[in-house]
């Protein structure tokens, strides 16, 4: 017996496609011209913070150098998994894994209170803030959230989730932080065509995690937890997630531009 019946399925995707299609109406034009708006809606794009698609023409990814590392980490967390076929693993990784992961987000952390500290004229940061550095702990934690939220998406998820870790160990880490670190060079490579596809990537990164977690408090609210068998029977809770996922954009989307009148960035003065 299906998960949730036609009617339901058809209500869902019509949505789904009208909130997308109103998302798309409201924002700036062109691929890139999306990216940027999913940018605009959670992250403040300071151009200084923010890597040159083009050093020539100064076209800016749609997401700052921290932000970008965070999403780039959860979109390569997520093919990995797919990768070694854990996708559907529902439980934690070893303790020390686990202190390690959230130790990624506590470097974060300490260096976003540093690179902050330079907003403050008289405030000294404890070393030099850069982009760099940015994006590697933004990597770095979005390893971290993809392992920590991969078992309780699935376990809320399925009915019959994978008993395996999404990261067996040390070997499993160390393999993934060194993908991190050839995604991290390709960022810095400066190339534009290498910059965009990323630009392109690391927005629907922002996209995809945001449905993820639709999905899990729609099923959650619903009380539908743990009832799927196959990947079709998470197309609607995916689709409820979508359209959560673009409302969420689009209502934070509406009151920055409301407050600001523009699409650019926040600018330090």
């Amino acid at each position: 017996m299906p998960l949730f019946s036609r009617r339901t399925h058809l209500i869902v995707a019509s949505l789904a496609v009208s909130v997308f299609a109103l998302w798309l109406l409201g924002t700036p034009d062109g691929l890139l011209g999306k990216a940027a708006a999913v940018g605009y809606a959670i992250c403040h794009q300071i151009a200084e913070r923010t890597f040159p698609i083009d050093l020539e023409t100064n076209l800016l990814m749609p997401l700052c150098a921290r932000c970008t590392g965070i999403y780039l980490g959860v979109l390569l967390s997520f093919l990995l998994l797919t990768a070694r076929r854990r996708l559907r693993s529902y439980r934690f990784p070893p303790v020390p894994i686990i202190i390690t992961l959230i130790s990624f987000v506590g470097i974060l952390g300490v260096d976003g209170v540093n690179s902050y500290l330079t907003f403050f004229p008289g405030y000294q940061p404890i070393y030099p803030p850069s982009n760099p550095l940015r994006l590697l702990t933004g990597l770095l934690t979005g390893i971290a959230a993809t392992h920590l939220i991969v078992p309780f998406f699935n376990s809320t998820l399925w009915m019959q989730p994978q008993p395996t870790r999404s990261l067996d160990g040390w070997r499993d880490l160390l393999a993934t932080c060194g993908m991190a670190g050839i995604v991290a060079l390709l960022v810095l490579s400066e190339r534009p065509l290498i910059r965009w596809t990323l630009s392109i990537l690391s927005s629907l990164s922002v996209v995809g995690l945001l449905s993820a977690i639709g999905a899990a408090l729609f099923v959650s609210v619903l009380r539908r937890e743990r009832q799927a068998r196959t990947w079709r029977d998470l197309i609607v809770p995916l689709l409820a997630g979508f359209t959560l996922a673009m409302l969420q954009l689009g209502a934070i989307t509406i009151v920055r531009f409301s407050l600001t009148g523009t699409w650019s960035g926040f600018v330090i003065n």
